[in-house]
Order: C-alpha cells, then sequence, then structure tokens
C-alpha cells in the first residue's frame, strides 16, 4: 500500500511515517524494481496503531522501541513488561509533583495579585492597579 493509504488508515502523518523509517521504528518497505514508490505490508497499519497507542500513554519513543522489541517476541516476559511500565509510572508520579509545586506557587501569586499586594511574577513600580 502507498503511504499516503498508510497515512489515512493510521491518522500518522507521512512525515511521521517517514522518521520512525529513518529511526528505525519502522521498517523501511522494499521498493519493486523500476518502481519509484515503497509499497508497504499491511503488518505496518497494526505497527503503526501499536505506536499510536504506546504514544497515548505517554511513552518516549525510546520506550516504544523497547515496547516493540517486547511485542515482537512470541513470548514475552510480563517483568520486562512491568518494568517499562513502573517506570512510566515513577515518571508521571514526579511531573505531577513539579506540577503541584508550580499549581501552588501560580496560586500564592493570585492571591497575591487579588489582594492587591506586590507582586512577585512582575514587578510594576510605576504602575497603578486597573480595577
Amino acid at each position: 500500500m502507498l503511504i499516503g493509504r498508510l497515512s489515512k488508515l493510521t491518522g500518522v502523518s507521512r512525515d511521521t511515517i517517514r522518521f520512525y523509517e529513518k529511526i528505525g521504528l519502522i521498517k523501511m518497505p522494499r521498493r519493486a524494481p523500476g518502481v519509484a514508490y515503497k509499497d508497504y505490508p499491511q503488518e505496518i497499519v497494526e505497527l503503526l496503531r501499536a505506536i499510536q497507542q504506546f504514544k497515548e500513554f505517554g511513552f518516549t519513543l525510546k520506550e516504544i522501541r523497547e515496547l516493540l522489541e517486547l511485542r515482537s517476541l512470541q513470548v514475552i516476559d510480563l517483568k520486562d513488561l512491568v518494568r517499562v511500565v513502573e517506570r512510566r509510572l515513577n515518571w508521571v508520579d514526579e511531573e505531577l509533583q513539579k506540577l503541584n509545586a508550580f499549581r501552588a506557587r501560580l496560586e500564592e501569586e493570585h492571591d497575591l495579585l487579588i489582594n492587591h499586594k506586590k507582586s512577585r511574577l512582575i514587578d510594576l513600580p510605576q504602575m497603578r492597579m486597573a480595577a
């Protein structure tokens, strides 16, 4: 199948498909002798859908590569899969802590502004509050 059809079936842009080929996430299809276009096999549709699903869970391309390697094995060691998922969960927890700290700082700034107190966010020495 041509790249345009593959793109429509999977919702993955042509540029992204080419990028995945370039970094080796998907294998480049062989071109038939004398033919200028690539003929993608049907299996690539499922592979791209799996990549999209992994991306929706926030996995990095490096982690997706690892998951695809695990997926390609006929027998998956659950310990390996659990390790990859736990690593992502730990990352999510770290990001949530950062976001919560950021939210708390932003709420403090909001309260200062609402109460017409000096802002730490931006210094407004010569300006009057317009309220």
